[in-house]
């Protein structure tokens, strides 16, 4: 599946999606400070699936007069969002 990481996203999550053989882009690399709107533009010009762990960049796509066609977004809800936590959830999610 091809995946847009926000910055959010822990790079440990972006490696096991990978290693999941998902093609994954992380924001904090590929996009340093972003803005969120931005980020929301470029999941839907390039069909990714918007994968972060902010609940306003959620909202901003939810509430955007323009709805997207060629993605979606997909918010996680992990406290703490670290390695031992969020592989059990995006496992289920992205059944590889």
């Amino acid at each position: 599946m091809r995946l847009l990481a926000d910055e959010s996203f822990p790079w440990q999550s972006i490696l096991y999606m990978r290693g999941l053989g998902h093609d994954v882009v992380w924001a904090r690399t590929e996009f340093p400070g972003i803005k969120d709107s931005a980020l929301l533009d470029r999941a839907e010009k390039s069909s990714r699936v918007l994968l972060t762990l902010d609940r306003d960049l959620w909202l901003l796509a939810v509430e955007r007069p323009i709805l997207v066609t060629r993605t979606g977004v997909i918010l996680f809800r992990a406290q703490p969002a670290t390695l031992r936590i969020l592989p059990p959830p995006i496992a289920a999610t992205f059944r590889a």
